[in-house]
């Protein structure tokens, strides 16, 4: 007896009618997806959210303290003045932490950065955050060659940090 065309079953159905007949390998396949989904979550949130999160509180840092400090870097200190010279310490070693932590998250930036600027710009951003930190005291013969180059360090830092510009100390 031979069969007809009609009856003779295919791969695709033999696979189909082999996973009706066993919900245990539907159950098997349906949880082995989920894990797998979940362990590409986990390894994404890894490499890439929790990174941008750091990056996102290291640049508000910088964005406040540009702000808070304008005050210091668009009028620098002679250095010859022993007036505010604490107060003027403490906004220094500020920025220069920032750009110490922002140096420390550039050496464990990871591949995957979508959202968080290059590492060449970040370490520009460091270096513009300790130069701007030693640009708060000033002699009293370059003290408007000092703002100017402030006014540049802060519009640069801003510009590879993609920050607001809120027209402080132009």
């Amino acid at each position: 007896m031979s069969a007809t065309f009609d009856e003779i079953a295919t791969p695709l159905e033999i696979t189909v009618n082999n996973a009706n007949s066993s919900p245990w390998i539907t159950f098997g396949i349906t949880l082995l997806s989920g894990v797998i989904v979940f362990i590409l979550g986990q390894i994404l949130f890894t490499l890439w959210i929790t990174p941008l999160q750091k990056y996102r509180e290291i640049k508000q840092k910088i964005a406040y303290h540009l702000t808070y400090q304008a005050r210091y870097y668009s009028d620098p200190a002679l250095k010859v003045d022993k007036a505010n010279r604490d107060e003027l310490d403490k906004a220094s070693n500020e920025l220069r932490d920032i750009a110490s932590e922002l140096q420390g998250f550039i050496e464990i930036m990871p591949f995957i950065h979508i959202g968080i600027p290059s590492k060449n710009d970040l370490l520009e951003t460091s270096k513009n955050l300790i130069g701007l930190s030693n640009g708060l005291f000033a002699w009293r013969s370059n003290k408007d060659i000092q703002i100017e180059q402030n006014r540049k360090l802060v519009n640069d830092i801003r510009k590879r940090i993609k920050l607001q510009d809120n027209n402080i100390a132009k």
